[in-house]
């Protein structure tokens, strides 16, 4: 799929290249029959206006993991997703005393009154978890313990009820022994049982106390007529036979211990006894087992987790995601009935605090559109060209979209992170071609030409080399479609780059030759002399860098050693979520989640063991073979360098030690069973990894979970983009070669590329470790790679087309200087542009972005004022000398 998409491309791509003096053919005829270029594009874009509705429709919302299916974390994920689904999670934390019962309480509401909150599917805790212990300790056996306890409440009601009735009558009488006879017969008596109860009262010492002599011919009168089943009930009283306690105590003894009183008086209760229990007794007598899994060592902080229906890669329409939508509601909840000691973290929780977060910094992205019309405006010296900057962008949009829409139809459903990429590129492409088709108009008319021949003239000279840069940027981007988890976007930037370049040299000059030169302010359209060019501080250090080309190159390349090494060998992180600010609710929450549980405890490493013979019998229980062999496993995951924790059917958390419920960590028939290990680092360090591979090394072992998952997508894109990086460069280097006709030039401008992407990865590592303590997310270099080896050559076809018209004629180092003034300028100023516009997202509160903005601020500022200012021109000469 991936080749094919790409092939398709580039065979646009050569094409276009072939028919490329046709194509200047069509911008001499765009400029003669501007009317109907003008109607060509309104018509195309009211035609358009369909699939701009739709294209959506054609956006794939899920992040699921493009790993291989081979891959061990996958391998592991698929085995393991019966018994332990990956559903996206929230986790609340709540600093309350959990031994207390109303905190119970509080917790078991709280977790009830999540049904309302949408793609719930279930929520634990200590207090769930410990009712499920229990329900499942107490098994078939509740029914049997409930009968028992109504069977002695209801012999205590028989035995105890009405001498309970009489002593309360008789109490009416002041006690006394003559009005015995009138208590019995209000009391309802003239039962046998009844009639005992009498005999044995009157007969009683009556220097005993009312109570002690009823008491005494309650239990007489029982004896007697109830036989051995008094004895059931002897240690109850008239005060205390409904008294659920004392019932409780009693049904213990008579089992032996086997249940204690509360369990028993949870049992004698309606509803589930495992909630009854909590709700009543919180967490008296839980297993070590259960509350190592949701209590903090130091008891102060307990977990609730919340599951979603959906896995955590999910995401619906218009990117809806289920965890972070539900944030703020979760949230309210928290608050409701645990007020300030509460907090929520988690990817959904993260993601909608860092989206509020940049709503906040919205003020600077708004500020990027003014600045960049701004330095529109001045770099062209003109009112009306950031206006039409505006018309081309947004008609360039479209176009992108689009191309969405095409993609999705006839190729592959479009991965919706596209989109932002694709905003970039788009802005940064269409405005490079319009300024510098424009800037070149406005140097013709400079230089004395009329206005229809200085159109005609720019037009050609400057479409041409757009059209050169068009084909090298939708060629270079057009090869993500070689990977796997980047493939959607090949086709979409490749579309939408052509589409854009065929926009700005066909109704750009339809457009131009109606308004003509007042596109620009009178003054700034003042004759330019060659005198005044080569006084240019470009003619200088172009001049300087010809003459003195070894002495560059030398500097240059002892300056980029020490970078290009630190290009492959700079350690990253693959968390992304690292920097963000410390101010979040969410950073806050997972502060306290790492304070009181450990980095690692959000994210277990699962390891997965088999065999052929089974761990255990029908019954659960484990067989020899399976409680010797999963104790040695348990013992050898245990003395891995950097694991605090294991979980499992032989590991209770601290120790190898046989588990109640050996049974729950077991599947598939018993062949399979797993353990769950922690760490105290966090899932992305580098740490984590290195307790993964070392597990790994374990040939029995199968590792899954978050961390594993990390290092395989390490190793697969480590292979993937080496073949990404190869491929753009030779597509760059080839079409720069037949565009440009010569074997030096895309040597020249690939080389200068790499330059400033490996200086700029070298100052960004500093910056970010010393200046902003973070470590460099392993995506950046990637992508400043990708993008600025598109963006980059974007700028040298500029200067390198320029540089071939001006020395096919007069001196060389004349020429050459005049080159690099002439376009030199324009070309700062759209370098400038795009560090402003795409460094902006230095000021993201998101480290990521952040990252990202001043990548490409950096780089594109070495680009302008150093590579293309003396590195192109010393190479430039070097390479006429050696001809």
């Amino acid at each position: 799929m991936e080749m094919s998409l790409f092939l398709s491309g580039f065979r646009i791509t050569l094409k276009i290249f072939w028919f490329s003096n046709e194509l200047m053919s069509i911008i001499s005829f765009s400029i003669r029959r501007r009317k109907l270029v003008i109607a060509i594009w309104v018509f195309a874009l009211i035609a358009l206006t369909p699939s701009l509705l739709h294209y959506s429709s054609y956006l794939n919302y899920s992040l699921s993991n493009a790993l291989p299916k081979n891959s061990e974390s996958q391998r592991a994920q698929a085995l393991i997703s019966s018994v332990l689904p990956q559903n996206s999670t929230l986790i609340a934390l709540i600093k309350q005393d959990a031994y207390s019962v109303q905190t119970a309480n509080k917790t078991l509401s709280f977790e009830k009154a999540l049904s309302q909150v949408p793609y719930f599917s279930s929520s634990q805790s200590v207090y769930t978890s410990y009712a499920s212990f229990l329900d499942k300790f107490l098994g078939n056996k509740t029914l049997y313990i409930r009968d028992l306890y109504y069977n002695v409440s209801e012999l205590a009601r028989k035995v105890f009820a009405f001498p309970s009735a009489f002593y309360s009558n008789w109490s009416a009488f002041n006690f006394s022994n003559s009005k015995i006879l009138e208590a019995y017969q209000k009391a309802s008596g003239f039962g046998e049982y009844d009639s005992l109860f009498l005999n044995y009262l009157i007969s009683t010492n009556t220097t005993l106390s009312a109570l002690q002599r009823v008491n005494f011919a309650t239990l007489e009168a029982a004896r007697s007529y109830y036989g051995e089943k008094y004895y059931v009930v002897s240690t109850l009283n008239i005060t205390n036979y409904k008294d659920a306690e004392s019932l409780s105590l009693l049904v213990s003894k008579a089992l032996g211990g086997f249940v204690s009183p509360q369990l028993v008086q949870a049992i004698s209760r309606k509803g589930d006894t495992g909630y009854n229990y909590v709700k009543m007794f919180s967490l008296l007598g839980a297993p070590s087992f259960v509350l190592q899994r949701y209590l903090s060592s130091d008891n102060t902080t307990q977990i609730v987790f919340v599951y979603f229906n959906v896995s955590e890669e999910y995401r619906g329409k218009n990117n809806f995601y289920p965890a972070q939508a539900a944030t703020p509601l979760i949230r309210s909840l928290l608050q409701k009935y645990f007020g300030s000691d509460a907090y929520l973290t988690g990817e959904g929780a993260l993601a909608y605090d860092t989206q509020q977060q940049t709503k906040k910094a919205g003020i600077v992205f708004a500020f990027t559109f003014v600045l960049l019309a701004f330095a529109v405006s001045l770099t062209l010296v003109s009112l009306v060209a950031p206006i039409l900057d505006l018309v081309f962008v947004s008609i360039a949009t479209a176009l992108g979209y689009f191309s969405i829409f095409v993609t999705g139809v006839l190729f592959i459903r479009v991965d919706f992170v596209v989109n932002y990429t694709l905003s970039a590129v788009i802005l940064g492409v269409t405005t490079d071609y319009l300024v510098f088709m424009l800037a070149r108009y406005r140097e013709e008319l400079r230089l004395g030409r009329d206005k229809h021949t200085a159109l005609h003239v720019a037009m050609e000279k400057a479409g041409s080399a757009s059209l050169i840069s068009g084909i090298t940027v939708a060629a270079s981007l057009g090869a993500l479609s070689f990977v796997a988890e980047l493939r959607s976007w090949g086709p979409v930037l490749f579309m939408s780059v052509i589409l854009s370049v065929l926009l700005v040299t066909t109704l750009l000059p339809a457009l131009t030759s109606y308004i003509g030169p007042r596109i620009f302010l009178k003054s700034s359209l003042k004759t330019l002399s060659i005198e005044k060019t080569r006084s240019s501080r470009f003619y200088k250090a172009a001049s300087f860098s010809s003459k003195h080309k070894y002495f560059v190159l030398g500097f240059v390349l002892l300056v980029s050693a020490p970078a290009i090494y630190a290009w492959f060998t700079l350690p990253t992180t693959t968390n992304l979520n690292q920097g963000l600010p410390s101010s979040l609710p969410s950073v806050q929450a997972n502060a306290l989640l790492t304070q009181k549980f450990g980095a690692g405890y959000s994210a277990p490493m699962v390891v997965i063991v088999n065999s052929s013979k089974p761990f255990a019998f029908q019954n659960g229980t484990l067989t020899p073979f399976g409680d010797v062999t999963l104790k040695e496993y348990a013992k050898q995951l245990f003395s891995v360098k950097g694991v605090t924790k294991v979980l499992g059917a032989t590991a209770n958390g601290s120790a190898v030690a046989d588990t109640r419920f050996a049974q729950s960590f077991l599947f598939d028939n018993y062949h399979y069973a797993y353990f769950l290990v922690y760490t105290n680092f966090d899932p992305s360090s580098s740490e984590a990894i290195q307790v993964v591979k070392q597990i790994r090394s374990n040939p029995s072992f199968l590792v899954g979970g978050l961390t594993s998952s990390l290092l395989d997508e390490i190793s697969y894109s480590r292979v993937a983009y080496e073949q990404l990086e190869l491929i753009i460069v030779l597509v760059i280097a080839l079409v720069l070669a037949l565009s440009l006709r010569s074997l030096s030039y895309p040597v020249i401008s690939l080389s200068g590329v790499f330059v400033s992407i490996t200086w700029t990865t070298a100052l960004l590592y500093v910056i970010s470790v010393k200046l902003l303590h973070e470590e460099l997310i392993f995506l950046i270099p990637i992508i400043l790679y990708v993008i600025l080896m598109s963006l980059g050559n974007d700028f040298s076809v500029f200067i390198l087309s320029r540089i071939k018209e001006e020395t096919k004629q007069g001196e060389f180092v004349d020429s050459l200087s005049r080159a690099m003034a002439s376009s030199a300028l324009v070309v700062t100023s759209l370098g400038l542009i795009l560090a402003a516009s795409l460094g902006s997202l230095a000021f993201s509160p998101i480290s990521f972005l952040r990252q990202l903005g001043l990548a490409f601020a950096i780089s594109l500022i070495l680009d302008t004022f150093v590579i293309r200012v003396f590195y192109f021109p010393a190479l430039v000469s070097i390479f006429k000398n050696h001809k």
